[in-house]
């Protein structure tokens, strides 16, 4: 193995076990190692996007840079920008997928403190489901798009995480609530609710879609992956129907 993919595997297996267990299990040798270089890459620019107390225009600066090595505008500097362009290399139609995971990392790297849009958290979780479930479409080897209905597993596995991180995400400055009328955030449980009831929406239309993928070993993969994340909503509703003070 070498030193790059090393770097890429550890990383995955650190930070998504259950994702780099899965790919393992069922997507060939190619599509897997595509997927954990480019897992790698962006875990790595979105700790550098999302880090505590970060300086704004160093953000700024950052997302141009990556900007330029996603279309070949410089040379890659080290492991983790090395990966990137394996992992195209590999399966280029990730190209696609990197690049609207490339506009979530430029839309939190112009947030601010202020309440979250209905719009603009809808169009975020697209952005993040949409391009994880094509990532993992490709490198499992599946033809064509992923049938339009699946995506609503993807989305509503990210409504998921922006609950188990909401506390996360406060002391990193960002605020997922909507705004009231005042332009106040909503309360926290009023949000948990909503987003809990619109994620499990999504879960059920996406299971009703998953007849429409062709290949069984997908659809008992999206199908795991959507009951692990539903099955944490309860749990994620409660804790945050009463929160710290602080409003995490």
């Amino acid at each position: 193995m070498t030193p790059l993919a090393a770097h890429a595997r550890a990383v995955t297996r650190a930070h998504n076990r259950f994702g780099w267990s899965a790919l393992r299990l069922l997507a060939p040798e190619r599509g897997f190692l595509a997927y954990e270089l480019l897992y790698a890459y962006f875990r790595w620019a979105d700790d550098i996007v999302d880090a505590p107390g970060r300086d704004a225009s160093a953000v700024a600066s950052f997302v141009a840079e990556q900007e330029a090595l996603r279309v070949a505008a410089r040379a890659p500097e080290g492991l983790n920008e090395e990966a990137l362009g394996e992992a195209l290399r590999l399966e280029p139609r990730l190209r696609g997928v990197a690049s609207m995971m490339a506009q979530a990392l430029v839309f939190d790297a112009r947030r601010n403190s202020d309440p979250m849009s209905r719009a603009d958290l809808d169009r975020q979780v697209r952005r993040v489901g949409d391009s994880y479930l094509k990532a993992v479409w490709i490198c499992l080897g599946d033809a064509g798009e992923p049938p339009g209905g699946v995506a609503l597993l993807a989305r509503a596995a990210t409504r998921v995480h922006l609950l188990r991180d909401h506390g996360l995400d406060l002391a990193l400055g960002y605020d997922n609530r909507q705004p009231d009328a005042a332009g106040a955030p909503i309360p926290t449980g009023e949000w948990a609710a909503a987003l809990a009831s619109q994620a499990r929406a999504e879960f059920r239309s996406g299971r009703d879609a998953l007849g429409s993928v062709p290949r069984w070993r997908t659809r008992w993969l999206l199908r795991l992956w959507a009951w692990r994340y539903e099955r944490a909503l309860p749990g994620l509703v409660r804790a945050l129907s009463s929160p710290k003070p602080g409003g995490a």
